[in-house]
C-alpha cells in the first residue's frame, strides 16, 4: 500500500505566507533597499514551503512502515514550477514513488495534461515516477505511457467521469 501526503491547502498557504512576512519584517532594513521586495517576499515564502515539505516528507516516512506515495503538481503557474525540485526532495527524503498531475495549481483542472514533464521528471529520478492528467480512454493511457516513459498512471477525474475506465483499460472493453 501506499500514502498520499496532501500538503497546500489554504490555511497551510496562509501560514507559510505569514511566516514568510514575518522572516521578511525581520531583515526591513535589507528588504526596504531590494528592487523586488515582492519578489523577495515570494522567494521567502517558497523557502518557507520547500522546508515544510521536506519536513512533512520527512515525518510521514518515519511514521510509516509501508511504501510512500507522495503526489504533487507542476506548480504555482507557468513561470514558477518546482515539480522537479519537489520530486527530488521526496527521493532523498525516502518517498517511494511519486505522482505528478502534470498541471499547475493556477491551472486546477483547465487545459492539457503536459506529459512531456512527467517525462522530464522520470529522467531525472531514481524511484518510480506516476502520470496524472487527461485519461479517459485506453489509448490515452497507452500513449501517456509510452510517451512520458513514467511507471505508471493515475486515473483520478477519469474514474468519476467513467468508471468503467479500469475494465477498458486491462481487458481492451470499449462497450
Amino acid at each position: 500500500g501506499a500514502m498520499c501526503l496532501v500538503t497546500g491547502d489554504r490555511h497551510e498557504a496562509e501560514e507559510i505566507v505569514q511566516e514568510a512576512y514575518l522572516r521578511l519584517l525581520e531583515r526591513w532594513d535589507r528588504v526596504g533597499s531590494l528592487d523586488d521586495p515582492e519578489g523577495y517576499l515570494f522567494r521567502t515564502a517558497m523557502n518557507v514551503f520547500r522546508n515544510r515539505y521536506r519536513r512533512a516528507v520527512i515525518s510521514v516516512r518515519r511514521a510509516i512502515a509501508i511504501p510512500l506515495s507522495v503526489k504533487f503538481r507542476l506548480g504555482l503557474d507557468a513561470d514558477r514550477s518546482n515539480f522537479v525540485e519537489l520530486g527530488r526532495i521526496c527521493e532523498a527524503e525516502g518517498a517511494d514513488v511519486v505522482a505528478l498531475h502534470a498541471r499547475t495549481a493556477r491551472q486546477m483542472f483547465s487545459g492539457a495534461a503536459a506529459w512531456e514533464e512527467i517525462a522530464r521528471l522520470k529522467a531525472v529520478l531514481a524511484i518510480p515516477v506516476v502520470g496524472n492528467g487527461d485519461l479517459l480512454f485506453q489509448h490515452e493511457i497507452q500513449a501517456a505511457l509510452a510517451r512520458s516513459g513514467c511507471a505508471g498512471v493515475m486515473v483520478a477525474r477519469g474514474a468519476l467521469i467513467k468508471p468503467w475506465l479500469f475494465r477498458e483499460a486491462t481487458e481492451g472493453d470499449f462497450h
